[in-house]
C-alpha cells in the first residue's frame, strides 16, 4: 500500500521582479513555442470599464486551447491577472513553472475535492483584491471555440463570495480564438491525410464534412476495438460517442480503485485524474502502481477529449474553421491514444490569437438580496454563460 507523502501547498507570493520578467519573456515564449504570431483584442473598452468597478473583478474567459492562457495573460496590459489553475498542474509542468505561478500570484485549486487552503486565498483575494482573478467557467478545456459548454458551479460561488465580502463583483467575458495561416479546406484536407497516416485509418466522403464526420465515426470504432467496449454503429454519434465514454472512464475508474462513479463526467474525470497524479508524484508507489496509473490516465486523457467530439459542430458561420478544429481534435484523439495530453497536442504555427471581450457583467449584493443562495447561483451562471456565447458568435463572425 502506498502512502502519501505531505505536498504543501504552493502558496502564492507575488514578485514585481519576477512579474516584470513575465512581461519581457510572454511575447517571445507565445511565438517561439506556441506558434503564436501575434494578438488581436476586440472591445478593450470593456476591459477597462470592468477594471475601473470598485468591486473585485473576475475574468471569465472561453479556455478552448493550451495556447489561451499565456495569450490572455499577455493580451491584458492593463493590470496584472491572477490565475486559477489545477494544483497538480505543478507536479509535472517542469521547474520553470513551479517557480513562475507561485510568484506571480496565481491560486492553485484542486477541482471537486477538499482544497481548503485555495479557497481561503480564494476568498482572502475576493474580499480585498489587488489584481483581476481569471478563471474558466465550463471547468477545463472544451476544445470548442464558438460553442460554450455548461458552466460549472465555481463562477457563481466566486462572485457570491465577493458579492458577501465587498457588495458586489463584477464579471468580463470574453472568447479566445485563434485563425490559422493559410486555413483552407484544402489545408483541412492535409490534416486529414496526417490523421490517417498516424491512425492508420482511411478517410471517406465526398464533401470535407462528411469525411471528418466518417473520421470521428471511426475513431470511435478505433476505441471501442482497442479497449474492448461494446459498440452500437447503429445508435446516433453522440449516443455510441456517449457509451464509449463511460465504458473508457468506468474501466479507468475501476484501475485506479475507485468506487464512487457518482457526479458529472468532468467531476469524475477529475477524481481519476487527481488520483494518478497522486500515485505518480506525491505518494511512495510501487513501480507496478505507478504503471497502472499511467494506463488509467491514458484513458482518461481520451475520455477528456472525446466527449466533445461531435459531427453537428461543423455546421455554423465559419465551417472551414470549424472543420479545422474538428481536424486537430482528430489528430489530438490519435496522440491520446498513443499515451499524449494536451501539451503534446499538434497546434500549428504561425496562428493569430483573437480575444473577443463582452460588456462587463455588474451584479451588486443587494440587487440579489431577494433571491435564495440556488436562485442566485442559477442566476449568475446563466447571465454568464449566454455573455460567454455571445462571445463566442461575435468571434466566429469576426473569423469568418
Amino acid at each position: 500500500m502506498s502512502v502519501r507523502k505531505p505536498t504543501p501547498f504552493p502558496e502564492p507570493r507575488f514578485s514585481k521582479p519576477v512579474f516584470h520578467l513575465s512581461r519581457m519573456i510572454i511575447r517571445p515564449y507565445l511565438h517561439f513555442a506556441m506558434g503564436v504570431k501575434g494578438i488581436t483584442t476586440m472591445h478593450r473598452e470593456y476591459l477597462k470599464e470592468a477594471l475601473s468597478s470598485p468591486y473585485p473583478v473576475i475574468l471569465a474567459f472561453r479556455h478552448t486551447a493550451k495556447e489561451d492562457a499565456p495569450v490572455l495573460l499577455a493580451a491584458v496590459k492593463e493590470s496584472h491577472v491572477r490565475f486559477l489553475y489545477g494544483r497538480d498542474v505543478l507536479y509535472w509542468a517542469g521547474k520553470a513553472t513551479q517557480f513562475l505561478f507561485p510568484r506571480l500570484g496565481f491560486i492553485a485549486v484542486q477541482n471537486r475535492s477538499a482544497n481548503k487552503e485555495g479557497m481561503q486565498y480564494l476568498r482572502k483575494e475576493l474580499a480585498s483584491p489587488r489584481y483581476p482573478l481569471a478563471l474558466a467557467p465550463e471547468g477545463q478545456v472544451t476544445y470548442h471555440m464558438y460553442q460554450v459548454s455548461k458552466l460549472q458551479t465555481g463562477i457563481a460561488s466566486m462572485a457570491m463570495w465577493a458579492m458577501e465580502s465587498a457588495g458586489g463583483v463584477t464579471i468580463l467575458p470574453l472568447s479566445i480564438g485563434y485563425r490559422y495561416a493559410n486555413a483552407s479546406e484544402d489545408w483541412v484536407s492535409s490534416l486529414l491525410e496526417r490523421w490517417e497516416q498516424l491512425s492508420g485509418l482511411t478517410v471517406e466522403g465526398d464533401t470535407l464534412a462528411g469525411q471528418i464526420t466518417n473520421a470521428m465515426e471511426s475513431m470511435l470504432s478505433e476505441i471501442a476495438r482497442t479497449y474492448s467496449l461494446e459498440d452500437y454503429p447503429h445508435h446516433s454519434f453522440t449516443q455510441r460517442r456517449d457509451m464509449i465514454c463511460e465504458g473508457l472512464l468506468s474501466l479507468a475508474e475501476a484501475e485506479a480503485g475507485l468506487q464512487d462513479a457518482q457526479g458529472s463526467i468532468i467531476d469524475r474525470l477529475y477524481r481519476v485524474r487527481f488520483t494518478g497524479s497522486d500515485t505518480l508524484f506525491t505518494r511512495d508507489s510501487s513501480f507496478e502502481e505507478k504503471e497502472n496509473a499511467k494506463q488509467y490516465l491514458v484513458k482518461n486523457q481520451i475520455v477528456d477529449l472525446l466527449e466533445y467530439l461531435d459531427p453537428a459542430y461543423l455546421q455554423g458561420t465559419y465551417q472551414t474553421g470549424r472543420a479545422a478544429e474538428s481536424a486537430l481534435n482528430l489528430l489530438d484523439l490519435v496522440n491520446r491514444m498513443q499515451g499524449g495530453t494536451i501539451d503534446t497536442r499538434y497546434s500549428p504555427s504561425g496562428k493569430q490569437a483573437y480575444l473577443q471581450m463582452g460588456k462587463p457583467l455588474h451584479y451588486k449584493a443587494e440587487s440579489l438580496s431577494t433571491l435564495g443562495r440556488k436562485s442566485q447561483q442559477k442566476q449568475i451562471l446563466l447571465t454568464v454563460c449566454d455573455a460567454l456565447q455571445a462571445c463566442s458568435e461575435e468571434l466566429e463572425h469576426l473569423l469568418s
